[in-house]
Formats: structure tokens, C-alpha cells, sequence
């Protein structure tokens, strides 16, 4: 498999958000074959991606993630 499906991608969105889990652990016990590179790359696609703040390492939707005075997009609580 080269890439997840919509459905496969929205549940490790799923899996991901309000953790602070690696994306290779969720990939694993989903039993999804698929590189840790493209998975990484599909949590930022469409209106409701999702990533993880580079200071605490929980995942929240892009959009909850605020650009501090640094240049760097960060969860509230770490701003």
C-alpha cells in the first residue's frame, strides 16, 4: 500500500489527536502498510489535518495550534 485511504487516514487522525502516541506505534496496531513518511504527510491534508505541537509532542487539528512569537506553531498551553 502507498497511501491510506480516507477512511484509514481519518481514523489515525482519530487515534492521534489529545495523544501524545508516535505516529509508527498507531500505524502498527492498526495494521495499516504504509511509510511513516506518507502517513506523516496525509495528517496534513484536507480541512481537518492534524499535527503535533514540536514542544509538549501532543497531537492537536492544525487549526488549535498557534504561531508563537518565534515563527513556530505551537499548542496553547506551550505559547
Amino acid at each position: 500500500m502507498e497511501r491510506l485511504s480516507e477512511e484509514q487516514r481519518e481514523e489515525l487522525k482519530h487515534e492521534l489527536l489529545g495523544t501524545c502516541e508516535s505516529v509508527d506505534a498507531v500505524l502498527e496496531r492498526l495494521g495499516y502498510d504504509v511509510s511513516l513518511e506518507t502517513a506523516e504527510d496525509q495528517l496534513l491534508d484536507g480541512a481537518n489535518s492534524v499535527e503535533m505541537c514540536p514542544c509538549c509532542g501532543w497531537w492537536f487539528n492544525s487549526c488549535d495550534l498557534e504561531e508563537g512569537d518565534d515563527g513556530i506553531f505551537k499548542c496553547e498551553q506551550c505559547e
